[in-house]
């Protein structure tokens, strides 16, 4: 490719340097299969070094199948929550009917589903804290946008929208939680499932970090990019696309 041909290029006069920008093009290049590691195997940092913790799958996996719709409508309850105070709901449900709603779903768990609940939230928290430290790392995002995302939704989960098709919340179809998911204030298009949103969210992250990582570190062999500039070269995501805005 012409991006490995520059790193060769640069190669013969700045061996280390040249060997560095093909490692970032292969890492590039194996953005796809990053991203999968993080769904069905382990979470990792940006550069490979780090083990950052189980994959989404074990980590959604801890609920119970029969459980699964009630937990997803808790974690979009408790977004939307947050959403209401900015005048961005994703429910049809006023503040006061999403805590009563929260509340009653809790009353109709065992202590140990409780446990349960409030375990898998923390780790779903954790797992999307360290696709942010991710989008740091590979120039996508700031910590100050982070800072400022994470003080606005404090329960931030994505909500992408489907595009056509059967809607299906998860294995066992809870037709209440689908009644009240598709009862979205600012769209009569249903948001898709809990594990599909943060299948995406890990995308938007992982795969575009990868790419954004190579352009940034190419456009910088090329003096494109001056020292303590910003360095979102290639794509980025925006604080909208970030805070579920758009999807």
């Amino acid at each position: 490719t012409a991006q490995e041909d520059f790193a060769r290029q640069v190669r013969k006069t700045n061996f280390a340097e040249g060997e560095r920008l093909l490692a970032k093009i292969n890492s590039a290049r194996t953005a796809n299969e990053k991203a999968r590691n993080w769904v069905t195997y382990r979470q990792s940092s940006a550069d490979g070094t780090k083990d950052l913790g189980e994959g989404l799958t074990t980590i959604m996996d801890r609920i119970p199948t029969d459980k699964e719709d009630l937990f997803q409508e808790y974690i979009f309850t408790k977004h939307h929550i947050d959403r209401l105070a900015k005048g961005k709901p994703i429910l049809g449900l006023t503040k006061a009917q999403s805590i009563q709603r929260i509340q009653d779903i809790f009353n109709s768990l065992t202590p140990e589903e409780k446990k349960l609940f409030n375990d898998t939230d923390l780790a779903i928290r954790g797992y999307i804290d360290n696709l942010r430290q991710y989008g740091i790392d590979t120039g996508l995002i700031t910590q100050k946008q982070v800072d400022l995302f994470e003080q606005m939704y404090p329960n931030y989960i994505k909500t992408a929208r489907q595009r056509g098709g059967a809607f299906v919340v998860s294995n066992s179809q809870n037709s209440k939680v689908k009644q009240i998911i598709k009862q979205a204030s600012r769209s009569d298009t249903p948001i898709l499932p809990l594990r599909e949103q943060l299948k995406i969210l890990t995308n938007d992250y992982v795969v575009t970090g990868q790419y954004n990582d190579m352009i940034r570190e190419l456009a910088k062999a090329r003096g494109v990019v001056t020292k303590g500039k910003p360095q979102k070269v290639g794509a980025s995501l925006t604080a909208s696309h970030q805070l579920g805005a758009d999807g």
